[in-house]
């Protein structure tokens, strides 16, 4: 189980397909100089994405063998996504989560571009739970 203050980084599925398609020198950086971390939902939608896609969903594998992590996501946490910014789709809701819960920098790949979202804005963005 992933440890809070050990990942830098929560990587969305947007992110994750971005890296494997090589669209993004920022995301290679990111991805291949930290650990990062992600949830079981995400993974579910990049592999889902590669299947769609005529590819071989094994290829995440060996990517997630190095310095990549799965989140176990605690109901809290999924809570907090659906009830976060309407506007703000559930993964990406639950990307935000992971990163408050985790104190880590959310990544996510839209429109051609690396965007990332500070543990603090994370906090802001999800609404906060008793634990």
């Amino acid at each position: 189980m992933a440890e809070k203050g050990e990942f830098r980084f929560v990587l969305d599925a947007s992110a994750q397909m971005a890296y494997l398609e090589g669209r993004s020198i920022k995301l290679r950086e990111i991805i291949e100089q930290n650990r990062v971390l992600t949830h079981g939902y995400g993974l579910g939608e990049v592999v889902s994405a590669i299947r769609r896609a005529g590819g071989d969903p094994d290829d995440i594998w060996a990517f997630m063998e190095t310095q990549h992590q799965v989140a176990k996501i605690h109901p809290r946490d999924q809570a907090l996504a659906e009830m976060g910014d309407p506007n703000t789709s559930l993964p990406e809701g639950l990307t935000l989560a992971v990163a408050a819960d985790h104190c880590a920098t959310a990544v996510v790949y839209s429109k051609g571009r690396v965007r990332l979202v500070s543990h603090e804005r994370a906090l802001r963005l999800v609404p906060e739970l008793p634990r």
